[in-house]
């Protein structure tokens, strides 16, 4: 049977095939199930899923695997304690599962400490120490959060899509999105200041914020969610 990972987030569901290196994803609008049933069209096996939503989604995704064929659907929960990993959550279930198995996928390939950030709809950041403990994190807006925060409560015509480099705006549109930038940048630089931990970077603005980072302390890894889905159901 193959078993096929899918990473549901907040705006794009992602999925590879078990043993592959190609991810393929879209983007969902807010319906989740039926960008499912659309993948489903192009791969079918046994569903590994992850996903942002609540249970009440969870019912649609299954009616959805089934009318594609999947063989056989399983929701990925996030877990107190895995293979050595230790949650400082006292409710674990209160962390969003993609945080859980970056920090699994991590965990599993390393056996020594790590920050894991996560830079989408949230930036997420999680600390683990050489003893599988996660010491917590921190939960930030991310990149267009920020600036949606700002720019919708402006009264002129605005644009969302300035570029940032990492350097004074010209312009209110680039100010806030180097704003927004210095922030996150800010965040993840006193973090790895104060653990002096590598730090490992997914998500889809991933790409933007690590040009920025030191490369010394700093690695992309984009898919830690689909690999933490293969590391807990090989």
């Amino acid at each position: 049977m193959s078993f096929v990972d899918v990473d549901i987030g907040n705006t794009r569901l992602k999925w590879r095939l078990r043993g592959s290196d190609a991810v393929t994803y879209c983007m969902h609008g807010g319906d989740p199930a039926t960008a499912l049933a659309q993948m489903l069209s192009h791969t079918q096996g046994a569903l590994y899923v992850a996903h942002v939503f609540g249970a009440d989604v969870e019912e649609a995704l299954r009616a959805a695997a089934v009318t594609g064929g999947a063989r056989e659907i399983r929701f990925a929960r996030t877990k107190a304690e895995h293979d050595g990993l230790r949650l400082a959550y006292a409710q674990p279930q209160r962390m969003g599962v993609d945080r859980f198995l970056a920090m699994a996928a991590l965990w599993r390939e390393r056996r020594a400490g790590f920050i894991a950030v996560s830079a989408g709809t949230a930036l997420t950041v999680d600390i683990v120490d050489d003893r599988g403990q996660h010491l917590g994190g921190f939960i930030a807006p991310g990149l267009h959060a920020m600036r949606t925060a700002v720019l919708d409560r402006t009264q002129f015509p605005h644009v969302f899509d300035a570029p940032a480099h990492d350097q004074p705006g010209t312009d209110t549109e680039s100010c806030v999105a180097e704003a927004a930038l210095a922030a996150a940048l800010g965040l993840l630089e006193r973090v790895q200041t104060r653990h002096r931990l590598p730090g490992f970077v997914g998500g889809g603005d991933a790409t933007t914020l690590q040009p920025f980072l030191a490369s010394d302390a700093w690695t992309l890894r984009e898919h830690l969610v689909l690999e933490g889905l293969a590391a807990l159901n090989d």
